[in-house]
Formats: structure tokens, sequence, C-alpha cells
């Protein structure tokens, strides 16, 4: 399965190497490849709460203190 592509390792940051499924089908032009399992919860809070919502740098770290987010 491994030589074929059907399993492929990611590294996983703070947990290490992931054995995970490749991409199928896998095309010789464009064969595919997996980089990363994802963002990481969490990431995308201050985006999310400051940019879209509008709160404060303040207003985040309370709602972070009182364990909202």
């Amino acid at each position: 399965f491994r030589d074929r592509g059907t399993l492929t390792t990611v590294d996983v940051p703070g947990v290490g190497d992931v054995v995970v499924p490749g991409v199928v089908p896998r095309l010789s032009k464009t064969p595919g490849e997996v980089t990363s399992l994802g963002p990481v919860l969490g990431d995308a809070n201050d985006a999310v709460y400051g940019d879209w919502l509008g709160l404060s740098d303040e207003e985040r770290k309370t709602l972070k203190a009182e364990g909202v987010i």
C-alpha cells in the first residue's frame, strides 16, 4: 500500500509522523499529495473573533481567560 501511494506519512506538529490515506485516484500528470492534516484547533480564532466579529484584543483575552474560547 505504501509503495503505491495508497498510504503516506505526514508530520503533525506536537504529535509526530502519522500514516494517512494518500490521494486516490493517483493521476500521472497531477498525482496530488497530502502535506498536512489541516489547521490546528483554534488557529483561526483571532480572524473569526477579531476580523469577522469585531471583538477587540482585550475582549478576546477576557473570553480566553473565562474559558469561552
